[in-house]
């Protein structure tokens, strides 16, 4: 086991693997893992003094968020995936309490993700070595393990009589595999095919290069785009920038080899157009030619300049680009829909999809035409659904969004964007009676609704109309 090529936001986990008690005539499938786990603040909230056991948990391979999904989103929706996936969270900490069921004992915030290659095992070894790199890292942090866990730090702090937010040093970076086999059983993390990943620290976040210091002897080395699209890219679309002479350590690896782009005239970072994240994955296409892809930001348009630099920040190339003005917002249309046949929560329904909505319509749903109208750009609302009781569930706030996806909803992603520029508020209210969040435009219907017993939750965000 061991750790390479360490960036402010990468690294590479290289280990040994094999599996004993079985034939690969047994196994369906193997996936190489690598999760991570780094929490920096607890705040401790209730002590019910229960036994409780905490074990390894399992990372099975058929769910996430796969990097080729993001390569057709917008630059703000790439990246608010990525920043739900691999940024800093807030999560409960719950034991179980007398009757059998469950209490929140504290609040804790910090990094909880896993990385996985599905798709690397050749169907006949049993042993081999993998290389799987690891993004998501924050810079100037250390990942690794210690012996601190959860469960024994949220003691020592109620011990201490401690209650209020509280920094704390908890890490956990394991690698391993998990095997589906042929009989629909699996060995997987809990059934100890897993080793811990040596200690290391990421470099601090490289800064840009001044526009200044892209001088003549460094320019040519990056171009973007090829053929009649040399030269020129477009505002909040993807862009491929070639590298012309990439630098051996690259090349040795071509799989986890990540850099940073910046565009000028004052050095903006760089989207990946891959992940969503800071870090570009250096690639090789069919013709043998390197290169990266980003996102360009919206809002550029005219002569720029955009430059590429190495995982520590040295500059390794830069190009002139004409930055053609992106698509300028649309107004979207979102329909309201309701279920004559559910009582429930999932009584309405919004969307911006008229082919979901026609779909919808064809299984008995009743249309309820027009809900608002709002844009193609801007914030992203966010949509999670309730496998429970088919309810949605709408927000723009992305912590709220979080918790409920932890609390057992389902990631829909981004449902429709909202401007800043809008002023028409859109109401949001919640009925406690069956769990239902609705919105309108409509005050009088809102105000209607409250004098039902519908709680009167405000704004949920502007809309155009």
């Amino acid at each position: 086991m061991k750790v390479s090529e360490v960036g402010s936001h990468t690294a590479n986990v290289t280990y040994d693997w094999n599996i004993t008690g079985v034939t690969a005539d047994q196994i369906k499938n193997v996936c190489f893992v690598v999760t991570v786990e780094r929490y920096t603040s607890m705040t401790p909230i209730e002590n019910r003094k229960l036994p409780y056991a905490w074990g390894v948990g399992d990372s099975t391979c058929d769910h996430g968020l796969n990097d080729s999904d993001l390569t057709n989103m917008s630059p703000q929706d790439a990246q608010a995936a990525y920043n739900r996936v691999y940024g800093v969270r807030d999560f409960d900490l719950t034991l179980p309490d007398a009757n059998g069921g469950q209490y929140v004992a504290a609040k804790y915030s910090g990094q909880s993700y896993y990385r996985f290659q599905n798709k690397a095992w050749d169907g006949k070894s049993l042993s081999g070595t993998i290389s799987l790199p690891v993004i998501g890292l924050l810079p100037s942090s250390t990942y690794g393990n210690n012996s601190n866990a959860l469960t024994v730090t949220f003691e020592n702090l109620w011990a201490q009589g401690v209650r209020q937010t509280t920094p704390i040093d908890i890490r956990s970076t394991i690698a391993g595999l998990h095997v589906d086999m042929k009989d629909g059983s699996s060995i997987g993390f809990g059934d100890g095919l897993t080793s811990q990943v040596p200690d290391f620290t990421t470099t601090a976040e490289p800064a840009g290069i001044p526009e200044g210091d892209l001088t003549s002897d460094t320019k040519g080395n990056i171009e973007a785009g090829d053929g009649d699209n040399a030269g020129k890219v477009e505002a909040g679309k993807s862009a491929r920038i070639y590298i012309n002479d990439l630098k051996e350590s690259c090349k040795a690896d071509d799989t986890s080899c990540f850099w940073y782009g910046y565009i000028y005239s004052e050095p903006t970072k760089l989207v990946s157009a891959q992940n969503g994240g800071p870090e570009l994955l250096v690639q090789k296409d069919d013709a043998g030619k390197y290169y990266v892809d980003a996102f360009i930001p919206d809002g550029f348009s005219g002569e720029h300049k955009i430059a590429l630099t190495d995982e520590t920040g040295a500059l390794q190339g830069w190009t002139d680009v004409t930055v053609a003005e992106g698509t300028p917002s649309e107004n979207v249309t979102v329909y309201r829909l309701f279920n004559p046949n559910e009582k429930r929560a999932g009584s309405h329904h919004y969307t911006a999809s008229a082919k979901e909505r026609d779909d919808l319509v064809a299984a008995g749903w009743k249309d309820e035409d027009i809900a608002f109208v709002t844009t193609s750009k801007g914030d992203p609302v966010y949509r999670a659904y309730n496998p429970n009781d088919g309810s949605h569930f709408y927000t723009l706030d992305k912590q709220e969004f979080d918790d409920a996806v932890k609390a057992g909803w389902h990631d829909e992603g981004v449902a429709f964007h909202v401007s800043k520029d809008a002023k028409v508020p859109l109401y949001r209210l919640y009925n406690p009676n069956t769990g239902e969040h609705f919105y309108t435009t409509d005050k009088a219907e809102a105000q209607k609704d409250v004098a039902a017993g519908w709680n009167d939750e405000g704004t949920a965000w502007n809309v155009i109309k």
